[in-house]
């Protein structure tokens, strides 16, 4: 090949691949404005009024039994959701931090008791899925604030139990797609609508696909509903002020007096050792540590969260409830403000976490 055939291959070459990088770029580009252009907002009123959740206003079917009742902390309340006999099914918005949150738990049906609870409709399947919400300047109303939101792909379809009692849903979405997709969706958002956004955040959203009928009344009932930062007691039926908290003589039995009743066994451990770490302020809350009788070796301590008033060990419940605590891990109480208590605990991640004892 002499030196022009050189020259003219190489011109070739260079072209060529600054035409092809060109002809790259250029589909990206057309690309991603044809992927922005597709992003489609809806608005969504969420009430303002609640400490726990924000939830959507459009739909509050009985005023004797409204939304509030599905996030007051207690499982004998509950939030009439809708009539079974209605197709309609209101979706369920609530603030979802991504950082924080891993666990929704749900108690399905009306909680008061067994009877009401079959009387009732209650959620069987459920649709989970995630929403970036952007509150634009001046977006309000009487009662809450209006949000612009965009539903993240990815969704999660739950099967509920027929069961009197607390389920826990892993959200086990990806944080790196979360990320990117709040990212996108504010971006675009900036660069091509107004007013400017006074508030953003995540928003869990759950609809009821379908339920379990009542054997009486039509009404879809939901007691519960809280994430990861809450640990919630069914309230026990007739138990007393607890004023005193104390071991037997030989230390493998936890006691307690209530004002008309004494020496009530809490937990019984013949093969252990126990001991009385701590107890909360409210004297409903006690951690022992367990050591074996009879030490050989290295001694594991474990750690055991009480629940004084209905009387259990409830280190099963922590785990479901947060998603990330090991049973026997060390804890710790804590204060807050207007007398709550806090559960300070070690996760699976050697972290330290907090939660809300109810």
């Amino acid at each position: 090949m002499n030196c022009i055939q050189k020259i003219l291959m190489t011109g070739l070459k260079l072209c060529f691949n600054c035409i092809t990088g060109f002809s790259i770029l250029f589909l990206c580009f057309i690309s991603t404005i044809t992927a922005q252009q597709s992003i489609e907002f809806t608005e969504v009123e969420l009430i303002d009024s609640l400490i726990y959740a924000r939830i959507s206003a459009a739909d509050i079917h009985d005023s004797k039994y409204p939304p509030e009742k599905a996030f007051d902390a207690d499982l004998k309340t509950c939030w009439v959701y809708a009539s079974g006999k209605s197709g309609r099914r209101p979706a369920i918005y609530l603030r979802f931090d991504e950082k924080k949150t891993n666990v929704l738990n749900i108690f399905s049906g009306f909680g008061k008791n067994n009877k009401l609870f079959l009387e009732n409709a209650r959620p069987k399947k459920l649709s989970v899925s995630l929403m970036f919400g952007i509150n634009p300047e001046g977006y309000v109303s009487e009662i809450g604030a209006i949000y612009k939101v965009v539903e993240f792909p990815q969704k999660k379809t739950v099967m509920l139990i027929d069961s009197f009692g607390v389920q826990s849903i892993p959200l086990d979405f990806s944080m790196e797609e979360i990320a990117d997709f709040r990212k996108t969706v504010h971006q675009y958002y900036m660069a091509h609508m107004k007013p400017a956004s006074a508030d953003s955040c995540m928003l869990l959203k759950i609809t009821v696909l379908e339920t379990y009928p009542g054997t009486k009344y039509d009404d879809i009932c939901i007691s519960e509903i809280f994430y990861n930062d809450r640990f919630i007691s069914y309230p026990a039926a007739g138990s007393g002020n607890i004023e005193k908290i104390y071991l037997n003589d030989k230390e493998n039995i936890l006691l307690v007096d209530e004002t008309d009743k004494k020496r009530l066994t809490v937990y019984s451990d013949s093969s252990s050792v126990l001991q009385i770490i701590e107890i909360s302020d409210d004297n409903k809350w006690a951690i022992l540590i367990s050591m074996p009788a009879e030490i050989e070796g290295r001694v594991e301590t474990i750690y055991l969260l009480t629940d004084l008033v209905n009387k259990r060990i409830v280190n099963t419940q922590l785990e479901q409830y947060t998603g990330n605590y090991i049973s026997g891990n060390d804890m710790h109480f804590s204060s807050g403000d207007n007398g709550r208590i806090y559960l300070i605990y070690t996760g699976s991640d050697f972290e330290d976490h907090s939660i809300e004892l109810k």
